[in-house]
């Protein structure tokens, strides 16, 4: 599993650039 959890602030604004739900994003790294 990738360590998203450090990474979760980057993650959620990464989503939000992407405009794409943090879940998915958090899916497709999974």
């Amino acid at each position: 599993m990738f360590t998203w959890r450090r990474n979760l602030p980057e993650a959620l604004e990464a989503a939000q650039q992407e405009r794409k739900p943090i879940l998915v994003y958090v899916w497709k790294t999974d």
